[in-house]
C-alpha cells in the first residue's frame, strides 16, 4: 500500500486534506511542522510527500529539500495560499517538486493531482528496477566476455600445446618420452597427484603394466578393470581411470590419482589429448608388429 505524508502548521488543512483523501486505497500519515515531517522520514519511505510552504521554523521548500536524502524516491508536491512565481520556481529547481497546488483547492482534482502522483511514482520505480537490472545484466555480460576471453585464450594455449605434441610425435620422439610429456600435461590439467598410464592388449593390461598397477590399492585396481571391462570413464572420490578406446578396443588407462579439480571441468581438454595419445599408441603398436614381422621373414630367409 502507498504512503503519503501530509506536512501543514494548520491541523484544520490537514483534516481537510485527510477527509479528501481518506477513501483513496493509501495510507495517509498527518504531520504538524517539518521536525515532525523529518522524524517519520527518517523511520519508514513513503511514495508521496504533500506539504505546506509557509511554515515556523522550517518552511516546505527547506523540508522537501532534506526529504529527498532520507526518502530519495518520494514525489513531492506543495500546497500554498501564495501564487509568486519565484517562489513556485525555487521549489521546482531546489527541491524537484513535480506538482504545485494551490489553496483553496478543488477536492476532485487534488484526488487526481494523487492518484497521478502516485502513477508517476511507480513509473518512477519501475524505471529505477529497469534501469538496475540492466546494469546487472551488463555486469554479467561483461563478466561472461571476460570469461569467453580466458577461455579462448585457454583453449588456444591447448590447441598450441597439441600441435607441439603431434609435432614430436611425427617428428619421431621416443615413446617413452612421449608418454611421460603426456603424462605431466595430464597432471598440470588436474592438478594431480600422480598420472599413469598403462598400455592394455586383447582387454587386459600389459604384463609390463602390471607392476605399475600393483602400487595402487584394492579400490583403484577395482575401477581400472571396470574402466576397462565397460570402455567408459570411471571414477570414485579421488580417482579416475580413463580409458583410450578404439573401435571399442581399450589401448590403454589413464589413472588420474588426487585430482585437484573436478574432472568433468576438464574432461573436453583430456577426451583432445587422448586422440593424440591414442594416435602415438597405434603408431608404436604398428611398429611393434612390424618388427615382429621382419624378425619372422629374416628368420624364414635364414632358414632357407
Amino acid at each position: 500500500m502507498h504512503k503519503i505524508l501530509i506536512v501543514d502548521d494548520e491541523k484544520c488543512v490537514l483534516e481537510s486534506v485527510y477527509r479528501t483523501l481518506k477513501k483513496e486505497p493509501c495510507k495517509l500519515i498527518l504531520a504538524e511542522s517539518a521536525r515532525e515531517a523529518l522524524d517519520i522520514l527518517a523511520e519508514e519511505q513513503v511514495s508521496l510527500i504533500i506539504s505546506d510552504v509557509k511554515m515556523p521554523g522550517m518552511n516546505g521548500i527547506e523540508l522537501l529539500m532534506q526529504a529527498a536524502e532520507l526518502s530519495p524516491g518520494s514525489v513531492k508536491m506543495l500546497l500554498s495560499g501564495y501564487s509568486e512565481v519565484d517562489l513556485i520556481v525555487e521549489a521546482i529547481n531546489k527541491a524537484n517538486v513535480w506538482r504545485y497546488i494551490p489553496k483553496p483547492w478543488n477536492n476532485e482534482d487534488l484526488v487526481i493531482a494523487i492518484r497521478n502522483g502516485i502513477e508517476y511514482y511507480e513509473l518512477q520505480q519501475e524505471r529505477k528496477e529497469l534501469l538496475e537490472t540492466l546494469a546487472n545484466k551488463n555486469k554479467e555480460l561483461a563478466e561472461l566476455n571476460n570469461s569467453l576471453e580466458e577461455k579462448v585464450t585457454m583453449r588456444t594455449d591447448q590447441i598450441n600445446c597439441h600441435m607441439n605434441l603431434l609435432i614430436q610425435l611425427l617428428n619421431g620422439v621416443d615413446f617413452k618420452t612421449f608418454i611421460n610429456i603426456v603424462t605431466s600435461e595430464v597432471e598440470d590439467i588436474f592438478q594431480a597427484k600422480k598420472v599413469s598410464i598403462c598400455l592394455c592388449h586383447d582387454g587386459q593390461l600389459d604384463s609390463q603394466e602390471q607392476s605399475e598397477v600393483c602400487k595402487y590399492n584394492i579400490d583403484t585396481n577395482s575401477l581400472i578393470q571396470a574402466a576397462i571391462s565397460s570402455c567408459e570413464t570411471v571414477c570414485n572420490d579421488s580417482v579416475c581411470v580413463v580409458p583410450v578406446v578404439n573401435n571399442e578396443e581399450v589401448f590403454a588407462v589413464v589413472v588420474i590419482d588426487d585430482c585437484g579439480v573436478e574432472y568433468s571441468s576438464h574432461r573436453e581438454e583430456l577426451e583432445s589429448l587422448l586422440v593424440i595419445l591414442k594416435i602415438a599408441i597405434q603408431r608404436e603398436v604398428m611398429k611393434t608388429r612390424a618388427s615382429s614381422m621382419i624378425g619372422d621373414i629374416e628368420k624364414l630367409l635364414e632358414g632357407c
